[in-house]
């Protein structure tokens, strides 16, 4: 029983199937309700295809071949079989309302069974428990296409045989239909009208539709440091394992108070932040310019942190994955790859902080303003005494970042463009041979 609990709540997405025996009971009370004055589908095409009981088997395994994939998906692909379940739920309700609406049947079935042998008891079974209305659409060719559909979307069935052999299996259930005279061939047309149609609302329109917004929820992987090497599939897996959230945040909002010991990791996977410190007076310092792809809160993330205030600000919109420390100092129990890989990446961004917190330190340490604005501008040019690059964040973030009040420094810089040491245009810094 546990076991049975546990797989239930392992595959919530199972009851997606509870679909079917509502359809059986629709169908079923249609079929018995309507019994005479339809609407008779054979044309005379129907006269040249023969009746064959032998079809018969394969007419009665198109419900385990529904079954069988139905159970396959459940357990190996969650999203697959709610696709599955959507294209016959739009295809088994259409044909039911359609049925409903025009009443429809067909007059093939043979009066009498030439032969009596195994097939020939079984099909007047089929017949008993089949009557021969509600057949345009044909819901077997619908339900096949389904299957067919699904078979071929599948990723874990891409590279076997299991493919080749639904499409021979499928075809020979399409046209066991219409040998054991069970559909006349228009309603296999009609079907296969019907069933294209449903494939392009479900795979193409929805779908894409689905990708679309699924893109727009997952953050971009590619160029963050700490998910180097790991590839786009196992960063889904990490995302379960690890419990990630993502959050959105809008420019000039707080992200994260790293003052408050969250013991949480935070990835940047959009836009650009700050972290900046208030004192208690009410001073403001940017100790680190956060551009999107990097980590923060890996420093203070154990510890909580007294005294001043050291928060994570939005300097654009963005979106930030978060993960619990825990998932990063504990051993893993599947013993992922990209678990070990992402510690290991950690370990190289913070060694390239300690770097950055170095540099930081060294444009503190210069006495003027002059000097902290030329020692920074030559340690982002990579120490070249000329060069260009763009500023990372705006001129009232550059005083607070090289700890020096704004219009003294507005003051210098102007003094510094009159001396064609450098230049400011919408944020592109240029250096004139500032450090010689």
């Amino acid at each position: 029983m546990q076991t049975i609990k546990t797989f239930i709540k392992d595959h919530p997405h199972m009851w997606w199937g509870l679909y079917l025996p509502v359809y059986l009971g629709g169908f079923f009370l249609i079929e018995h309700l309507i019994t005479d004055n339809y609407w008779a589908t054979q044309t005379f095409i129907d006269e040249y295809i023969p009746f064959c009981e032998y079809f018969v088997i394969p007419y009665d395994s198109w419900g385990f071949l529904l079954l069988a994939l139905g159970l396959y998906l459940i357990v190996k692909d969650a999203e697959g079989f709610r696709r599955y379940m959507w294209s016959i739920m739009l295809t088994f309700g259409f044909a039911t309302i359609f049925c409903a609406l025009v009443p429809n049947g067909q007059d093939l079935r043979p009066a009498v069974m030439e032969h009596h042998n195994f097939c020939t008891w079984l099909l007047q079974n089929t017949y008993d428990l089949d009557t021969n209305t509600n057949v345009l659409p044909s819901v077997h060719v619908l339900g096949v296409l389904d299957a067919l559909y699904a078979v071929h979307r599948t990723p874990g069935l891409r590279r076997t045989g299991w493919r080749t052999f639904a499409d021979i299996w499928g075809v020979i259930i399409i046209c066991s239909t219409l040998f054991v005279k069970q559909h006349a061939f228009i309603d296999v047309v009609a079907a296969l009208v019907v069933g294209a149609i449903a494939y392009v609302i479900i795979y193409t329109i929805i779908g894409g539709i689905a990708a679309w917004r699924q893109r727009e929820r997952r953050s971009p992987v590619e160029n963050i440091p700490i998910l180097e090497g790991i590839s786009p599939d196992e960063v889904e897996q990490m995302r379960v394992c690890f419990g990630v959230r993502e959050e959105r945040f809008r420019a000039d909002t707080v992200i994260y108070d790293i003052s408050e010991g969250r013991g949480e990791l935070g990835l940047l996977t959009a836009g650009s932040a700050v972290i900046q410190r208030i004192d208690r007076q009410g001073g403001r310092t940017i100790l680190e310019h956060l551009p999107t792809g990097s980590v923060f809160g890996e420093m203070l993330m154990f510890e909580n942190v007294a005294g001043d205030s050291i928060t994570v600000v939005a300097a654009e919109s963005c979106r930030v994955w978060f993960m619990s420390a825990e998932h990063l100092t504990r051993r893993c129990e599947k013993a992922c790859t990209h678990h070990s890989r992402l510690v290991e990446n950690m370990f190289h961004i913070m060694t390239g902080k300690a770097a950055a917190l170095s540099e930081r330190v060294e444009v503190l340490s210069r006495r003027s303003i002059r000097e902290k604005l030329l020692c920074y501008f030559g340690l982002q040019t990579g120490g070249d005494d000329c060069g260009s690059f763009h500023l990372p964040f705006t001129l009232s973030a550059l005083a607070d970042y090289i700890s020096a009040d704004r219009s003294a420094m507005m003051r210098e810089l102007r003094k510094m463009k009159e001396e064609h040491l450098v230049d400011i245009d919408r944020g592109q810094v240029t250096l004139h041979h500032a450090l010689a």
